[in-house]
């Protein structure tokens, strides 16, 4: 965890990833997402592996535009 790393809500990755919240719980249960789960409901997220997760899920453009 980096020196000013924060934990993020369900709805504040859903909003940075521009999803809805279902989407972010999906994302959890197939694994595709790193998270914190506290307590039996609580679910948080370090916002560099967020930043990390949308940093890796770009794909390069396989087309020149003209």
């Amino acid at each position: 965890m980096e020196k000013r790393d924060r934990f993020l809500k369900v709805a504040e990755v859903a909003e940075m990833l521009g999803l809805s919240k279902m989407a972010v719980y999906l994302m959890v249960r197939r694994r595709e997402i790193q998270n914190f789960k506290l307590g039996s409901k609580k679910l948080r997220f370090l916002e560099s592996d967020i930043l990390d997760f949308i940093a890796n899920s770009r794909r390069p453009a396989t087309k020149k535009v003209v």
